[in-house]
């Protein structure tokens, strides 16, 4: 993996991450409204290759301005983005899925 990053809802900002935990952006998440928020978390290889996965969570109103992220959540999207990368290059090298 050669990049990691992630954007939350409408914003198109790139927040970019080099481990399986940390925090989303306080400035970014304060902003944002109460409810459903979708967080995009993508990765790309030195080849160009790039993937992405979505996670929906909901924002409630509270004292919440920052939402960690651990293994549950990306952690696993952290894995299905190396896993994808990898499905992706062996597609366009020609090579058989196992």
């Amino acid at each position: 993996m050669h990049k990691a990053w992630y954007t939350i809802g409408d914003n198109l900002n790139k927040y970019f991450f080099t481990c399986a935990r940390g925090t989303i952006d306080a400035a970014a998440w304060e902003v944002l409204p109460c409810g459903p928020l979708t967080i995009l978390f993508c990765a790309s290889d030195t080849a160009g290759n790039e993937v992405c996965q979505d996670v929906v969570v909901v924002k409630q109103a509270a004292d919440l301005t920052a939402l960690t992220l651990g293994i549950a959540i990306g952690g696993v999207c952290v894995v299905i983005a190396i896993v994808g990368i990898t499905l992706a290059i062996k597609k366009k090298r020609g090579g058989n899925f196992p």
